[in-house]
């Protein structure tokens, strides 16, 4: 007994021992084999990268003019994007690519919306979960909720609310940005004394004109950081009207980035350039667009996308 007590003292610790050691080498291995290939998905960081940007408003059954594209028209633009293998980004995304924060992905391609209308939330923001799309919402911070203008009564096209914000917002796959909180305003309804730019009156004081601006961009800022609890870091210019003087103020309140309406350039990020986020170049879709024309305004300025889906290039 107490020889077979003695090999068991002796033996049993080893073999354990044994044990332990081929499953720690097994399950490092595996990790090692698993982390390779993560790290091998993953994007890398390129000296400079072309985005394309998309510019809608309002969506609805039936579309009109510029600014309203109906419902069937955007899904099938949004499913041809994916067709051709681009990938959506916001525009935070795009600033995290500047400043070294984060590559963006093959083939990105910002989706944007200016003004906050209901339909975004109602109709676009349920397509593009379902088909995981980002989106970015340049809203109006005083029409948050609102159906009518300005405490008037006049009927305008319904604006989704902070608590519908809220909901698309934590679906990771939507944010919302600045479209300035009253600086948007209609002349036919105001009159002549309507505020419609972010740019200064050409009879306007600088002074005066910066002292409104940024009361009215710090209104919108205090408002939107109550419910986000972050602030806000792009603007998209009423009307892509834009400034020298506006772009100064934007950047001393924390802007990273600025959009125009101007489609006639190409947005090129370059790594560690901040002056690349700036006045960036948008595309407006219309719903008089065919799909080749839609197509075509895309890749007449940008060319045609570099790869298939499934089929994504990693850079070296």
């Amino acid at each position: 007994m107490r020889k077979l007590r003695h090999y068991f003292l002796l033996y049993v610790p080893a073999l354990l021992f044994l044990l332990i050691a081929a499953f720690l080498t097994f399950y490092l291995t595996d990790f090692s084999k698993s982390f390779r290939k993560e790290s091998e998905s993953e994007y890398v960081f390129c000296e400079t990268q072309d985005v394309p940007v998309l510019l809608y408003h309002h969506i609805d059954k039936v579309g009109k003019g510029d600014s309203t594209i109906s419902l069937k028209h955007f899904k099938r633009q949004m499913n041809l994007l994916k067709e051709a293998g681009y990938n959506t980004v916001t525009v935070s995304e795009l600033a995290d690519y500047v400043y070294g924060i984060a590559p963006l992905p093959e083939n990105p391609i910002c989706i944007t919306f200016d003004d906050g209308y209901k339909s975004n939330y109602t109709l676009a923001f349920p397509f593009l979960c379902e088909n995981e799309m980002k989106a970015t919402i340049f809203a109006i911070g005083c029409s948050f909720g609102k159906s009518s203008y300005k405490d008037t009564g006049i009927p305008i096209i319904p604006h989704f609310s902070y608590e519908e914000a809220k909901e698309m917002v934590s679906s990771g796959l939507i944010e919302i940005q600045s479209h300035t909180y009253d600086m948007h305003q209609s002349y036919d309804i105001s009159g002549e004394g309507a505020r419609a730019y972010a740019v200064p009156h050409t009879t306007e004081q600088i002074n005066d004109f910066k002292t409104l601006f940024k009361k009215d961009f710090k209104t919108y800022d205090d408002e939107y950081f109550s419910h986000f609890s972050k602030h806000i870091t792009s603007f998209s210019y009423p009307h892509g009207i834009s400034s020298d003087i506006t772009e100064k103020i934007l950047a001393e309140c924390g802007v990273i980035s600025t959009f125009t309406t101007r489609s006639n350039g190409k947005n090129t990020l370059k790594l560690n350039s901040p002056e690349s986020l700036k006045k960036m170049y948008r595309i407006t879709v219309t719903e008089s667009m065919s799909d080749d024309a839609f197509m075509r305004a895309i890749t007449d300025i940008y060319g045609m996308p570099a790869n298939k889906p499934g089929d994504v290039k990693i850079e070296n």
